[in-house]
């Protein structure tokens, strides 16, 4: 059964997310698809802290600022 989980699990968070990154970079191109995939880690946090109830550091909010900063930058660079 482990064998079985393990190959649900490739496939469900490696390849998948590969082959969905890839359409979405064909779809609305790659500095707008980088930009969305910079919000993952950001994301993580709060949905770590609203479902598990993990605190949030001043370090992590001060890592989210610079995240939220800098796709704010890029943005602004067109």
């Amino acid at each position: 059964p482990v064998y079985w989980l393990s190959l649900i699990n490739a496939i469900l968070c490696t390849v998948l997310p590969v082959f969905l990154t890839m359409i979405a970079v064909q779809r609305i191109g790659a500095p707008i698809a980088s930009q969305a995939g910079m919000i993952g880690p950001v994301s993580t946090l709060f949905l770590g802290a609203f479902f598990l109830s993990e605190p949030i550091t001043a370090w992590q909010l001060a890592g989210t600022v610079l995240v939220v900063g800098g796709m704010y930058l890029l943005s602004m660079k067109k």
